[in-house]
């Protein structure tokens, strides 16, 4: 099976068990987001905000080192594991103990000893990541995708079950281990590896120095991604940061789930043919292409019916939510398109671009949030919006320098569904003004006409490219390929 053949088939089925993962965490969150107040959304915010603050900054993070590496050794993977498992034993502890300093520091006594059961995960998290890193390694997506399945409905059964009994944010912290639990099981009956209890660090150099050069990349995209959550978690009471950190995991959820299924795919791929980069720019712009058809008309259609959404799926408590969910939704959109330039610099083994990259993301998310907080949520939503399409710009400007790709290039594979999406808010808006009293259909019977009209414009615009990708995929199914 030629290496397309694989791209496309192992997308199939990650991009299969992402959107059943996708469907299960959407009915999870709605059931908790009924059962769970603003406030516990809040508190496990903030607590993630720290765990995953201090686990960057005081761990390194092997696993995604060794897929640019066409091979290493039994030696070479199990000195990473220990290497791997001392740093973030380290993490663990130093969260343990500082954790009574970070409740006295957000005045929330309860963020103590649920910070110290949440960063148990980290401890966790080191017995199945190496073994989830060679599956990506060897395109084994089917193998992930019902691992992601499994851990996402267990997870989240866990987790609903003690929200039930009364555990409150606890019951978001059970969900948190239960998450982790799973993946150990799973990912030991795909990947059959085991460490063994030998350390060499000769053998490893050259892998830990394009790990360093990919955690400095790592660190900075981490506060590219949270520094809003650091501020505004001590800036904004509980509530307000419940609102605000309930509006990002429903806008970056799809997001992650979505673009990872290109880039989970992609780096593996690209890195096989880093030689070449006239085949990873069309790689690139097919993946763009194809994820634009899918995160578009979902985007667009959450910003336009954000209110009824929220009444439906989460009740009235979570109303404050309709002035911040369609702008994160247009912020989802941006951020989804920009994610799969972060596997084209690694591959290229160029982290020192991706590092410049996320610098200027970060420094740009900084300044909007300075300049919108006088204005509210609303301010700072729409203020980070403008930073994340400046920030989309950057990595455009880097990728004509490594890839030879132009601009028009983009807009060429961007046009149908950026088309689709525009016609969508022309038809909610001309109906919603000239028939504002019809309520036959409703809010659903529009939601309904606007995906039709997508679909249409998708028809016209890029029929072939539709067929082209169904034909790759057909081809690699009949080729007998797993």
């Amino acid at each position: 099976m030629s290496l397309r053949e694989k791209v496309v088939n192992s997308g199939t089925w990650n991009a299969g068990g992402k959107f059943v993962q996708l469907l299960s965490s959407l009915l999870i969150t709605t059931i908790l987001a009924k059962l769970l107040s603003p406030d516990d959304f809040g508190l496990i915010g903030i607590a993630t905000v720290y765990i995953g603050l201090i686990t960057e900054v005081t761990t390194i993070g092997f696993g995604s080192a060794i897929i640019p590496e066409l091979k290493t050794s039994q030696i070479q993977l199990s000195s990473l594991f220990w290497l791997n498992f001392a740093t973030n034993t380290f993490a663990f502890l130093l969260i343990f103990f500082i954790s009574s300093f970070l409740a006295a520091f957000n005045n929330v006594q309860t963020l103590e000893p649920l910070l110290q059961l949440v960063s148990i995960k980290i401890l966790l998290s080191t017995l199945h990541r190496m073994h989830r890193k060679l599956l990506e390694k060897e395109l084994q997506f089917k193998s992930l995708a019902k691992i992601d399945i499994a851990a996402a409905i267990i997870s989240g059964l866990s987790g609903i079950t003690m929200a039930f009994t009364g555990f409150g944010v606890f019951s978001l912290a059970g969900q948190a281990l239960t998450l982790e639990i799973v993946y150990i099981i799973f990912t030991r009956i795909y990947c059959k590896w085991i460490p063994g209890f030998h350390f060499s660090l000769p053998e490893i150099r050259p892998i830990i120095k394009f790990a360093l050069q990919m955690k400095g990349s790592r660190i900075v995209q981490y506060f590219s991604r949270n520094i809003d959550f650091i501020l505004l978690s001590k800036l904004l009471d509980v509530t307000s940061f419940g609102l605000y950190s309930f509006a990002y995991r429903i806008m970056y959820f799809p997001v992650k789930q979505i673009s990872y299924v290109f880039i989970e795919i992609l780096f593996p791929a690209f890195s096989k043919i880093q030689d070449t980069p006239v085949k990873i720019r069309e790689g690139y712009l097919r993946s763009l292409h194809f994820l634009a058809l899918i995160t578009a008309p979902l985007m667009t259609a959450i910003a336009l019916f954000a209110t009824p959404i929220i009444s439906m799926l989460w009740g009235e408590k979570w109303i404050g939510l309709s002035g911040v969910l369609p702008i994160f939704a247009f912020i989802g959109l941006v951020q989804s398109l920009d994610f799969i330039a972060n596997a084209v610099f690694p591959a290229l083994k160029r982290a020192d671009i991706l590092l410049r990259v996320l610098f200027i993301r970060t420094l740009l998310v900084v300044i909007a949030l300075f300049s919108g907080a006088r204005y509210g949520l609303q301010g700072i939503a729409a203020a980070i919006l403008v930073a994340v399409f400046w920030g989309a710009a950057v990595s455009q400007f880097y990728l004509k320098k490594v890839i030879s790709m132009k601009i028009t290039d983009v807009f060429y594979h961007l046009a149908g569904p950026l088309a689709g999406s525009s016609c969508m808010i022309l038809y909610y808006y001309s109906a919603s003004h000239f028939f504002p009293e019809n309520t036959t259909t409703g809010p659903y019977g529009l939601m309904t006409c606007v995906f039709i009209i997508y679909g249409a414009i998708i028809w016209i615009y890029d029929r072939k490219k539709v067929n082209f990708v169904w034909e790759s995929f057909m081809k690699s199914r009949s080729s007998g390929g797993k």
